[in-house]
């Protein structure tokens, strides 16, 4: 008797979905400007705000979940409508925002695919949830350099619309499985490793401790250390252990300029920090410990973070 295959469920966001699927074109990476994230966002809450005074009914930055089924998998696709609203003969439309520094003239309704999918998979989700029997998909360019609003639009029964969700996951499916089984071989992987040395060093062990309890449980935890711990390790080997847990980590290196800022806008005086070391900045100053320190008494919500721990091992510089 066959064995029944079990179900795998998959979380993903729409954008990174159809981005995934269907981005196509230059593998030009040129640098656009530091600002162009926030510049774009300006743009959307600009247009978002016009469509309010159009349309009285636009509702901006809408979430939508929807779940959808293909063979074994548990799809949940999950994301933000930029505006949704009734049009003036009564159909639905989902409003995609997207701002560009293309040439007005290269933006097309083909100009890219990855906008309409993704805009389809929003409009599938809300008719389903709405009983819709048809939606409208719009995509609105903003034009940076020269101010222009270009606007496109298809029509879509709900069916075609499903369908259209179903031909996306049908060729996600393969790489669905393949993370899955890799997932599975990576946590066995994880499950078997073990600290990589026969001891840890001083404070060594109560790094690594405090940096799994923030990777599981959430927060931020800022140490101070010396060179030659093993900090590095200590980051490293419990947030690995923490995959295991199906916890989500990253790696990010604070350096030395953010701390200092932080610090200073507390009205803490902070000698010059030291050299950054892997993930972790090494402060050599007694002034910089001394200053630390003070952040015990400091309330978390003037750093806007959930946690702020101060792991104390000056007791082991020389």
């Amino acid at each position: 008797m066959q064995e029944p295959v079990s179900t795998i469920q998959i979380t993903l966001p729409v954008r990174q979905l159809v981005e995934f699927l269907c981005r196509v074109g230059s593998i030009d990476n040129r640098f656009t400007g530091f600002d162009r994230a926030n510049e774009g966002a300006r743009i959307h809450r600009k247009l978002q705000r016009a469509a309010v005074k159009e349309h009285a009914d636009y509702a901006a930055e809408v979430f939508l979940r929807g779940i959808f089924a293909y063979e074994e998998i548990e799809f949940t696709l999950e994301g933000r409508a930029d505006g949704i609203f009734t049009a003036a003969d009564g159909v639905t439309v989902v409003d995609e925002i997207k701002t560009t520094a293309c040439p007005a003239a290269d933006i097309t309704p083909d100009f890219a695919p990855e906008h309409w999918a993704q805009a389809m998979v929003y409009a599938a989700i809300y008719a389903a949830q709405h009983e819709l029997e048809e939606m409208r998909v719009q995509l609105t360019y903003f034009q940076v350099d020269e101010e222009l609003i270009l606007r496109f639009e298809r029509h879509y029964t709900a069916q075609q619309l499903q369908e259209e969700v179903e031909a996306l996951l049908a060729e996600y499916a393969p790489w669905a499985r393949r993370a899955v089984e890799w997932k599975k071989a990576r946590n066995s992987d994880l499950q078997a490793m073990q600290f990589p040395f026969p001891t840890y060093r001083p404070g060594q062990r109560a790094m690594a401790g405090e940096v799994y309890k923030v990777c599981r449980d959430g927060g931020r935890l800022l140490c101070q250390a010396p060179t030659g711990i093993g900090k590095s390790m200590s980051v490293l080997f419990p947030a690995l252990k923490a995959l295991e847990d199906g916890v989500s980590t990253a790696c990010k290196g604070t350096g030395t300029m953010p701390c200092e800022r932080m610090l200073k806008s507390q009205a803490v005086a902070v000698m010059e920090l030291g050299n950054r070391t892997a993930a972790w900045s090494p402060f050599d100053k007694p002034e910089a410990v001394k200053a630390l320190r003070q952040l015990r008494t400091i309330s978390a919500n003037s750093f806007q973070v959930t946690l702020i721990q101060v792991l104390d091992l000056s007791s082991n510089w020389r």
